[in-house]
């Protein structure tokens, strides 16, 4: 009779802790407690990396052979995209990859330009965003990731950071890129 008197304890008690955590969360809603600088879920809801790098064109290992990773404030892009080559010139122009910091697309968003999906190389010459860049080590194999950062700071979010990290090593694996062959802005982390 114990046993079984415990058994019940223990389960209404996990029944009235299910029950409250279910209430608290729904009383939450979609605005979570703050998480602190790094949140999962809003993370995995973005698009995975290895969708992101996939192309129109056939892809095949020694096409890439570096990767440059630049950061850019939102100014300059809309400064460079109201060229007469449209409006989305610096992106189609300048980087294969833009990873956006919540204004243009999702905080971690991985943007795909049309260069990256006809796998067509960047020109060095014409890399009109060179801001916080530091030297461009650049030719007609280099992927160019663009981190967009707010105009008042050159620090990319938590979810930048991260996306970078996934789209470096997916691109690495993929194109047997070696680490060393990634160039990223003076100050990264």
């Amino acid at each position: 009779m114990s046993v079984k008197s415990r058994q019940t304890k223990l389960f209404a008690a996990l029944f009235f802790s299910m029950t409250t955590v279910s209430l608290l969360l729904m009383a939450l809603g979609n605005n979570p407690p703050s998480a602190g600088a790094f949140c999962l879920d809003s993370y995995y809801a973005l698009e995975p990396v290895d969708r992101a790098i996939s192309s129109h064109t056939a892809q095949y290992r020694g096409r890439w052979d570096t990767i440059e990773i630049y950061c850019a404030a939102e100014s300059d892009v809309i400064k460079q995209s109201r060229s007469p080559d449209g409006a989305d010139a610096a992106l189609a122009h300048d980087f294969h990859f833009r990873i956006c910091n919540g204004s243009g697309g999702k905080d971690g968003q991985i943007q795909t330009s049309e260069r990256w999906r006809r796998q067509w190389s960047v020109d060095p010459s014409r890399s009109g965003l060179d801001t916080f860049t530091g030297p461009d080590r650049s030719n007609d194999r280099t992927i160019k990731v663009c981190i967009m950062v707010d105009d008042r700071s050159i620090l990319a979010s938590d979810y930048q950071i991260r996306r970078v990290d996934a789209l470096v090593e997916a691109l690495c694996r993929t194109f047997e890129i070696a680490p060393e062959c990634v160039h990223y802005p003076p100050g990264w982390r």
